[in-house]
């Protein structure tokens, strides 16, 4: 049977906050062990649930900070289980949140109010927790974008954007040389920087795979990342921008290995700016993301509401129905519950199944593994909007279920997600799969509606 939740209200208490959560089956049990687990690596803790401000100018993440385990945790066939997962401070002015719970859907307007308000003992609830700290947040949500035909990869963090050029795209082999598509790459860098008018730093960083020797490798990341900055300092004006140009040689690898796929992922150039003034570029980047043909799809292709039934790479004889009926959005966000519903045999909660390509995998690196569900991105003409990011202790975490969570036959798993807005009246999943024959989940669902 399926599990009901009532969520909220979140109730300020003091410099902290807690989320009251009811849940309820017409089943024998309600199975929430490994449900809400994150990333802080503790497992059958709440430390997967999000709240979230994306009505703020400036969205943030809250992570839950309770790390005592809800295994026993007691429940009763009348009143369910309650569960009050807790949280840092959340601002005053607040009136409601968003709120992702794994593997059971992300809500919004959720309301905050204050403890006199609250109709639970708040304060006992965060007596009664095991309290870290260093996880609450608050994060400021960015965005993580990647040209679809994999030539340049862009992440949004707090008050950074990184630009990252594939080496096999600008530059001929084992030279310093820019080929013949690498004035098509850098103009998506170029259009970045055009959205900060008022300039700032910037670093211009080479990397090379492991082949040939140090002392090679260090050179030849030195003359392509300046090869860069010069052909950059062309096609655009750089007078706003301090330039800083930086070779690394192979000494810090995007993905560890020999592979050809791994090695092609390190031959790259990175260019991080850090604008003057981050809030000039929102709208502008909306329109640039649209530009460009959608990629074929490689999969099935359902509409949205309908879903499409592909079967499950990781468990023999399941079936798995993927559908997303409509999205939302609120403030800059997009939101929405993926339906995922298994067919057939218990589906293992383990596998891989949704995870994205190298080299784009390697930006939630030892964050999503295993069971998570990164590869829910959308497409918006020629660019791959990934799942909204927030940068932790970890490195960036994706703002979507961590963990799946394993389910009877036949019960639906609600996978919400938080996207960058991608100013479309209706939009298209995308599911790449790993970028290898019979790895991971290859889909496609279009005609979603956006509701305001």
């Amino acid at each position: 049977m399926a599990t009901r939740v009532e969520v909220g209200p979140l109730v300020r208490v003091g410099a902290r906050s807690v989320l009251r959560l009811r849940l309820t089956t017409e089943g024998e049990r309600i199975g929430v062990a490994a449900k809400f687990d994150g990333w802080a690596g503790r497992v059958y803790t709440m430390q997967g649930i999000l709240v979230m401000s994306l009505t703020e100018p400036e969205a943030r993440v809250w992570g839950e900070t309770d790390l005592s385990s809800i295994i026993a945790k007691p429940w009763t066939e009348e009143e369910g289980i309650v569960l009050m997962p807790t949280f840092g401070e959340v601002p005053a002015g607040l009136e409601s949140v968003t709120v992702l719970l794994p593997n059971l859907g992300l809500v919004t307007g959720v309301p905050v109010v204050d403890a006199a308000q609250a109709e639970f003992d708040a304060a006992g609830a965060i007596e009664e927790a095991e309290i870290d700290d260093s996880i609450a947040g608050p994060f400021v949500l960015s965005s993580f974008t990647a040209a679809a035909d994999g030539s340049s990869e862009t992440s949004t963090g707090d008050g950074t954007v990184t630009v990252t050029v594939s080496g096999d795209v600008a530059f001929a082999v084992d030279s310093a040389e820019l080929s013949a598509q690498a004035d098509a790459v850098l103009a998506g860098v170029t259009e970045q920087l055009g959205f900060y008018p008022s300039g700032g730093a910037m670093t211009i960083t080479g990397h090379t795979d492991d082949v040939a020797d140090d002392a090679y490798n260090q050179g030849l990341s030195e003359r392509r990342a300046q090869a860069v900055a010069d052909r950059l300092g062309a096609l655009t004006d750089l007078g706003s921008w301090s330039v800083t140009v930086v070779g690394k040689g192979e000494s810090e690898p995007r993905v560890e290995g020999t592979s050809d796929e791994a090695r092609a992922a390190n031959r790259r150039v990175e260019v991080l700016a850090e604008p003057s003034d981050a809030s000039e570029a929102e709208s502008a980047r909306r329109v640039m993301r649209s530009q460009g043909p959608v990629p074929e799809a490689q999969g099935v292709v359902g509409i949205g509401a309908r879903g499409v039934d592909v079967a499950d790479p990781g468990t023999e004889g399941t079936m798995l129905h993927i559908a997303l009926p409509r999205v939302k959005r609120v403030g800059s966000w997009l939101v929405g519950n993926v339906e995922l519903t298994p067919r057939g045999d218990d589906m293992l909660t383990s596998i891989d199944r949704f995870r994205l390509p190298v080299p784009l995998s390697e930006q939630w690196r030892g964050i999503v593994a295993g069971a998570g569900t990164a590869s829910f991105t959308l497409l918006q003409g020629g660019t791959r909007v990934m799942a909204a990011q927030y940068e932790s202790p970890k490195g960036y975490i994706p703002a979507t279920t961590i963990r799946l969570s394993a389910t009877a036959e036949g019960g639906t798993i609600l996978l919400g997600v938080v996207w960058p807005d991608t100013g479309q009246d209706t939009v298209t999943l995308d599911l790449p799969g790993y970028g290898q024959k019979d790895r991971g989940v290859v889909a496609r669902l279009t005609d979603i509606p956006v509701e305001e």
